[in-house]
């Protein structure tokens, strides 16, 4: 959806390739969630998914782009360097989700930030906020984005906890440090 620290995109072929044998789940989980491009990569619609990041700006996100009313929200802004650094000052995680606004705010220094290691501090480039708009509206995005079937800010040992059994997939790739 967005750039974003251990973004695998890249590899969303490779990895649905060498998923286990499809037959033997039915629940797929990501434990450490971040923008869950692996999930993109699935073509399977008969799974239940469930997303998870502890992260609560993440969850915001997640929960608001799946409203069809945040596409038009976010529709008229424009991308725009001071408005980048004004939000990076504005981000914060203690928020009742979903909130429009600081979704709108976090996909905004996200889709902007040339390092996704100093999102709130970081430099900006031109470019992504726009195509971040479009993105969210193409049909094949919006099924996955309804496909999903919780969203979740917990702590990724009770996100297993919680949604483990026989037919559970977890894709575990926890968070990346310096």
């Amino acid at each position: 959806m967005l750039p974003y620290i251990g973004n695998k995109v890249k590899l969303n072929g490779f990895i649905a390739r060498n998923l286990p044998n499809t037959q033997t789940w039915n629940k797929y989980i990501e434990p450490f969630g971040g923008m869950y491009s692996t999930y993109y990569g699935i073509l399977r619609n008969d799974i239940t998914s469930i997303y998870n990041d502890i992260n609560p700006l993440n969850k915001n996100l997640f929960l608001c782009v799946k409203d069809p009313e945040f596409a038009t929200y976010i529709s008229e802004i424009p991308s725009d360097k001071d408005l980048y650094h004004q939000y990076q000052d504005e981000i914060n995680p203690n928020i009742e989700a979903p909130n429009f606004e600081m979704a709108m705010k976090w996909a905004y220094v996200l889709s902007l930030s040339l390092s996704q290691q100093h999102i709130l501090d970081g430099e900006y480039r031109a470019g992504g906020w726009d195509a971040f708009k479009i993105h969210i509206t193409r049909r094949w995005f919006v099924n996955k984005m309804n496909a999903i079937h919780s969203i979740e800010s917990l702590d990724y040992k009770d996100c297993i906890k919680k949604w483990d059994s026989s037919q559970s997939l977890f894709y575990v790739d926890p968070p990346y440090r310096n």
